[in-house]
């Protein structure tokens, strides 16, 4: 099938699936609680989400340099708009694959070392997201957690077994890399380099505990603000919910929303929203208003910001082909052609 057909397929289930909810929840009740709305909040919206994508610029910026790789924050910041605008079309954030393809366009930096960095950027998110959940688990009245659904517990499950097998994997990589060698036979040898670049990124980062904790806290603090902003929505929108409500609802939708089945976790991040909210004692267009507005704000920030991001770097969104373009520019082993040396910076 055509990836464009299967795109366009994948958007109109998802949009679907979003009208089908509004129809389930009632749209005069959603219209009830939009009703509410002061568009003065957005204006805080707007101010803390544009740092939390500088913070988020700054991290992957600590990542690369890490590697070897040093560019300007604004540079960073722009790369990793693009990637997350991408990842509003690419479920399973393979969107990410642009991030690579642009910091490799603009910055000569070769695939394994782009590959290897965005995978730590991910995986410090994870971590991120995970810290502040078991910590509203430790700090939250725990009769609020009794009633929570069955699938709720199995994605904290899944994702705790997830980042434990991740954590154990890089640990392995570290200590005994010689045991990974040995199974990059046959069409996996390509991806040696790669696999070099990321046990040098682990141990650069492990042998730096200071750079360890400041990745940590950077990542607590980009989902810290996430779920400020839908805070600040909340009350635009007149609606008074516990604050550690919004966190952990923040948490779960995100943690949920990276099922590779819709672009960009449509409806399926307002879903949770939906059932959390009624969970916990909320009509169910409170939460359906609040997700659904708070995803559409934060979808509509990020493809301006990107798009912009991309015209200043002189990059085409409509010209990136994902990992194609990387095959045709590297072979994975992290040579590249003589006449495009790596860059540290571009002037």
């Amino acid at each position: 099938m055509d990836r464009r057909l299967k795109y366009g397929l994948s958007v109109a289930l998802a949009i679907a699936l979003v009208v089908a909810l509004m129809l389930y929840t009632g749209i005069d009740k959603i219209w009830t609680t939009l009703s509410q709305l002061n568009p003065v909040w957005f204006l805080p919206m707007i101010i803390v989400y544009a740092v939390d994508w500088l913070i988020r610029g700054l991290r992957w910026k600590i990542i690369l340099k890490t590697c070897d790789i040093d560019i300007t924050l604004q540079e960073s910041t722009a790369h990793t708009l693009i990637g997350n605008t991408a990842n509003l079309v690419v479920p399973a954030k393979l969107g990410d694959l642009a991030r690579v393809y642009s910091i490799k366009k603009v910055h000569k930096c070769p695939v394994p070392v782009g590959l290897s960095s965005v995978f730590f950027d991910r995986i410090f998110d994870f971590i991120g997201v995970l810290i502040i959940t078991i910590t509203l688990f430790l700090m939250a009245p725990m009769v609020t957690f009794n009633n929570l659904p069955g699938w709720i517990m199995w994605v904290l499950y899944g994702a705790a077994g997830l980042m434990a097998a991740v954590l154990v994997l890089i640990a392995l990589v570290i200590k005994k890399p010689a045991m990974f060698k040995r199974l990059m036979l046959g069409p996996l040898k390509r991806f040696s380099g790669i696999f070099d670049k990321l046990q040098e990124s682990f141990r650069a980062t492990v042998k730096k505990p200071s750079v360890l904790v400041l990745i940590t806290s950077l990542s607590i603090v980009i989902w810290t603000m996430e779920a400020l902003i839908t805070y600040l929505l909340a009350i635009g929108l007149n609606i008074h919910v516990p604050v550690w409500m919004i966190f952990f609802t923040i948490m779960i939708a995100n943690l949920t929303k990276t099922l590779p089945l819709t672009p960009g976790g449509i409806a399926i991040y307002e879903g949770v929203f939906s059932a959390l909210f009624y969970v916990f004692g909320y009509v169910t267009a409170v939460g359906t208003t609040l997700g659904v507005i708070d995803h559409l704000f934060k979808n509509i920030f990020t493809i301006a910001a990107g798009g912009l991001a991309a015209s200043w770097l002189g990059i085409r969104l409509t010209k990136i082909s994902g990992d194609q373009d990387i095959d045709k520019s590297e072979d994975g082993t992290g040579k590249q052609d003589k006449k495009q040396p790596v860059k540290k910076d571009v002037k």
